[in-house]
């Protein structure tokens, strides 16, 4: 592999181990407070707030879509 490659391999490979934790914790929250299929108005505002939080554009659906 290239020197690009592995230095690529290795920020990705970082980057998720900086996550996993995070990730984890996350799911386990979710699957603590399970809700109905279009009505995911929790799991909604949960996703938003970290996608906001890194600096991401979230676009809203109908209230309907959950």
């Amino acid at each position: 592999d290239s020197p690009l490659t592995q230095a690529l391999v290795g920020r990705a490979s970082a980057c998720v181990d900086e996550l996993t934790a995070e990730l984890v914790e996350f799911r386990r929250d979710l699957h603590q407070h399970p809700e109905l299929s279009w009505h995911e108005e929790r799991t909604t505002e949960l996703v938003a707030k970290r996608l906001l939080g890194r600096e991401a554009t979230v676009a809203r659906l109908s209230a309907a879509a959950g």
